[in-house]
This record gives C-alpha cells, structure tokens and sequence, in this order.
C-alpha cells in the first residue's frame, strides 16, 4: 500500500470538514425555523422544568420533553 504524502492528508482533511460544514449550517436553519415558529410560552416552557428531571417539549412542532439524568461525580 502507498504511503499519503502530507499534501494527501491536506486534502483529506480539508475536503472532510467542507462536508461537516454544510451539515452545521442545515442544522442552524432548522433551528431558527423552529425557533420562530415557536410561541414565547412553549419557549419558557422549555427553559421551565416539570420534574427536578424533565423539561416539557413542543408536540405541535415534533420537539419531545426532554429527560436529564445525573451521571456519576
């Protein structure tokens, strides 16, 4: 097998994170839209908890409740 000259793994790397961009950016769009499509009271309701574990989510727009948990300290 060949061994990659560093210019090979130049463009491996380059060409990698030109993809993983454009995931981001699809990502934050649907973010926003989510985010202007929601009513200040679901957005308070997000950042306000049901349990000591679990906030309420969006049904209307897909967003589930969302669970916390507590790891190991």
């Amino acid at each position: 097998m060949k061994r990659l000259t560093p210019y090979s793994w130049l463009i491996l790397i380059i060409f990698s994170s030109c993809l993983t961009g454009n995931k981001v950016a699809s990502t934050d769009k649907q973010i926003e839209s989510l985010l202007s499509q929601m009513t200040l009271e679901e957005k308070i309701g997000m950042l306000h908890s049901n349990t000591m574990f679990s906030s309420t989510g969006v049904p209307r727009l897909g967003i589930p409740d969302l669970h916390y948990s507590d790891g190991p300290h």
